[in-house]
């Protein structure tokens, strides 16, 4: 998840690929490559993987982007406006959000975050949770936030009660199999113990024998 309020670079591209993957688009900046032997610069761009929250982008826009803001692994730059579209008119797609209305519905990300966390007993989210209470001053509205986030985990199955925390996931044959193969293991390890022991115990017993018998000449 991206930090509010971090510093980052706009960039101006071409959209070279949309509506392939949800919400991601493909933009094609360009930039320059110096070779040394001709001691010239030449184009050399490159692409990257660009959020689209809203969808508005289509193939074949320009459009301006910032870095410094991950949605994925792969995904660390948000289109933040169309310089030239391609195709529908920027009045007929959805609208983009500005900064922000991006940093603030970030923040509510986060804090409907916390509040899940602290619902469950996170100490960390409590502390946190309160401290934003006592400073945006809902102290009061605290209980009934955290019971609707409660409900809210445990509607989307995060909260386990009764039955459903007490049983154990099922096993898969995989498993199974790890663990016969580890009890193997275990049952060899154990004989070769116990052919140690014996051993260990057999070669004792000839040593009395030999002392016994150097005792008696």
């Amino acid at each position: 998840m991206p930090t509010p309020g971090n510093s980052y670079r706009q960039f101006t591209g071409v959209v070279v690929s949309a509506g392939k993957m949800m919400k991601t688009v493909r933009v094609r900046i360009p930039g320059q490559r110096w070779d040394k032997h001709i001691r010239k610069d030449f184009p050399a761009p490159y692409h990257v993987l660009v959020s689209d929250p809203t969808e508005s982008v289509r193939e074949g826009d320009v459009v301006t982007l910032r870095n410094g803001w991950r949605t994925s692994k792969q995904v660390h730059h948000i289109v933040t406006s169309i310089v030239a579209p391609f195709g529908p008119e920027i009045s007929k797609r959805p609208r983009i959000p500005t900064e922000d209305e991006r940093q603030q519905q970030l923040l509510h990300a986060r804090l409907e975050k916390d509040l899940r966390k602290a619902a469950l007993g996170r100490k960390a989210s409590i502390q946190h949770i309160g401290q934003i209470a006592r400073d945006e001053e809902w102290v009061q509205e605290l209980p009934e936030r955290l019971a609707a986030a409660w409900q809210q985990a445990k509607e989307a199955g995060i909260v386990k009660t009764g039955k459903e925390q007490d049983e154990m996931p099922p096993i898969n044959v995989r498993a199974r199999q790890n663990v016969a193969a580890a009890a193997k293991y275990t049952e060899k390890g154990l004989e070769n113990e116990e052919q140690v022991e014996q051993i260990h115990e057999a070669g004792e017993s000839v040593a009395e024998d030999v002392a016994r018998g150097g005792k008696a000449i």
